[in-house]
């Protein structure tokens, strides 16, 4: 084999594993970002900024003080569009075992109630408003 061609293809690979050396040492995943929606919290809470597979759009916890203790709402939607709401309730229950164990299963059946009817209300106004049009 020709000594020069022998040479120039030895420091053509040598330059090949500087280049490798150099694009892989720090290489860093980069997903592309999101847009948030505006009711988006957009900071540690949000991962579908991130782009992450099974991230989702969080909105700030907003909570309401009552009388009986707090409700948490927080807002969520998938990188796929599907919108959640989170939904936590803090009530200050009965000093007496067998009132307090009633009042938490009235709650739980009251805001069960409570979420079907809303679901379904809303249901019914979007089927009317689809047949109008």
């Amino acid at each position: 084999m020709n000594t020069n061609i022998w040479n120039a293809a030895r420091a053509f690979v040598a330059a090949l594993r500087v280049n490798d050396r150099e694009s892989a040492t720090g290489r860093v995943w980069f997903r592309s970002t999101r847009v948030c929606p505006d009711w988006c919290a957009a900071d540690h809470r949000c991962t579908a900024r991130h782009g992450y597979p099974s991230g989702e759009h969080r909105s700030r916890p907003l909570t309401c003080p009552t009388p009986y203790g707090n409700v948490v709402a927080t807002r969520t939607q998938t990188i796929n569009g599907a919108s959640h709401i989170e939904l936590r309730l803090s009530a200050h229950l009965d000093r007496q075992e067998a009132i307090a164990a009633k009042q938490a299963h009235l709650l739980t059946q009251g805001v069960d109630v409570v979420a079907r009817a809303v679901m379904a209300a809303e249901l019914q106004r979007a089927v009317a408003g689809q047949v109008r049009r």
